[in-house]
């Protein structure tokens, strides 16, 4: 992150002036935006709730392949 304003500089203009960091689950409250890390942290806990859980998708060779 320390380099990003000179290896990608359109992104970390982007990243700086419009906080596209943060993003929304629905369209329906326009101010409920999270941070993405957190998106993702969430994301991967209801997978990970699902029949077999992350070991069922894992130890699965063809769920595995399919991600």
């Amino acid at each position: 992150m320390v380099q990003l304003p000179t290896s990608h500089p359109e992104v970390y203009q982007e990243l700086s002036e419009t906080g596209s960091w943060t993003l929304q689950r629905g369209d329906d409250v326009a101010f409920s935006s999270i941070a993405a890390d957190q998106g993702i942290e969430q994301t991967v806990n209801r997978d990970t709730k699902t029949a077999g859980g992350l070991a069922g998708i894992t130890l699965n060779r063809g769920m595995y392949e399919k991600l």
